[in-house]
């Protein structure tokens, strides 16, 4: 089976283009179940539209850590830092309107005040991935609903939950805790479809509905660094009743076990919030920079293309899952519904209830810099007892090793 290797490996960097040799230097998302099929589908499709080049050089590139180098042509991103990019200068606007196949949430992700200055590609969704037959987990709401089904957990202090009761839960991501904790905000206030203005102090509320989850899977689950995905293997061997993660962290499952599972929204607010589906876009930008404005254009349509979405997103071969990221288009993803059973079951969560964008004001780096470890650290040291600490890595991860299972949810 093909597979992305979780070895390091160099970093990959932008090269120059020259007249006899154009280059266009561009950067995937890289938390990806299988980045390099999504990088084998744009190369087959770029071939195919632009024979005669310019040839594509894939850089690594993370928007968590840092913003895009002048160097990159065209670079994929989360969409909460659309309006920093936006205002900082890293986004060529699009002149043309986009494709009415992109579906209007992913729309909207990729608007500022107005002017679309980025092509969306995927989407990504909180999940919670429970047993199949699990009805009562299905069927809770809100974040307290959670709790009351799942109970506390029995033994705070140890990492693995008893056999199929439990949460498993990563809250030792800062940028993925705040970003649960500004859409808990938003489901709490109805605040949709505009960016996310961080207030100035940490609202307790927000942070008392996530605490649902702290206190279903324990402190010690929750704060659990797991370096080699332990997470995912204790859950599919039988510990914990549900595994908190996004729809893709479904890609990874054993082949042959993936149909005992299903998918489900994580509720972020309580019960009494009613709250709506709060969905992570990844839009693909071009850089005003560029030399080559045009062929940067056609390579970011290329990379939201129906041929692109498609392939990357699809089993390559039996013996594999297929990736169940959210495509941005709705063709695409009615096509993997129709050939994936967990896919159909992904759509009725898209289309089944209003769902609105998340982004974050121009802002967002400040904000992540001063309030995401104080949001991780809440979410965390609140059920810790006296004189007992957590200490949480806070080191970039690596670009090769953001395909792995524990880092798909996971955003420092």
């Amino acid at each position: 089976m093909p597979k992305d290797t979780p070895l390091l490996r160099p970093l990959r960097l932008p090269r120059p283009s020259t007249t006899t040799e154009p280059v266009l230097n561009v950067a995937i998302y890289p938390y990806l179940p299988r980045p390099l099929q999504f990088e084998d589908a744009i190369r087959a499709q770029w071939q195919a539209v632009r024979p005669d080049g310019p040839e594509l050089n894939f850089v690594d590139y993370d928007c968590y850590s840092a913003d895009p180098p002048s160097t990159l042509d065209v670079f994929t991103f989360d969409a909460i830092f659309i309006n920093h990019f936006q205002t900082a200068g890293y986004l060529l606007p699009i002149s043309e309107p986009l494709d009415g196949d992109f579906m209007d949430f992913a729309q909207r992700a990729v608007t500022v005040e107005g002017q679309v200055v980025a092509y969306p590609q995927l989407g990504c969704l909180s999940s919670l991935i429970v047993r199949s037959l699990d009805v009562d987990l299905l069927d809770a709401v809100g974040s307290d609903g959670i709790l009351d089904v799942l109970g506390v957990a029995t033994d705070p202090t140890t990492p693995q939950p008893p056999t199929d009761s439990g949460l498993l839960l990563d809250y030792t991501g800062r940028t993925t805790d705040a970003c649960e904790y500004a859409q808990a905000l938003q489901q709490q206030d109805h605040g949709y479809d505009v960016p996310f203005q961080p207030p100035p102090t940490v609202d307790e509320n927000a942070i008392a509905s996530l605490l649902n989850y702290t206190k279903a899977a324990g402190r010690a689950q929750a704060g659990y660094e797991d370096p080699a995905s332990q997470r995912l293997q204790w859950f599919t061997t039988g510990s914990g009743r549900a595994l908190a993660g996004v729809t893709e962290s479904l890609a990874t499952f054993p082949v042959d076990q993936i149909q005992n599972y299903t998918v489900r929204a994580k509720p972020l607010a309580p019960a009494s919030a009613q709250g709506e589906n709060c969905f992570f876009v990844d839009g693909v930008g071009i850089n005003p920079r560029t030399p080559d404005t045009a062929s940067a254009q056609a390579l970011a349509q290329v990379m939201t293309s129906l041929q692109v979405l498609g392939q990357g997103c699809r089993a390559r071969t039996a013996d594999e899952n297929p990736q169940y990221l959210i495509p941005a288009r709705q063709s695409v993803l009615d096509d993997l519904a129709n050939q994936y059973p967990l896919y159909s079951t992904i759509r009725t969560i898209v289309m089944g209830s209003p769902r609105h964008a998340f982004t974050v004001d121009a802002s967002v780096r400040d904000w992540l810099t001063a309030q995401g470890a104080v949001i991780r650290d809440q979410l965390l040291e609140n059920t810790v007892p006296e004189n007992d600490t957590i200490v949480v890595n806070d080191h970039p991860i690596h670009p090769s090793l953001a395909h792995l299972p524990v880092n798909l949810a996971r955003k420092r």
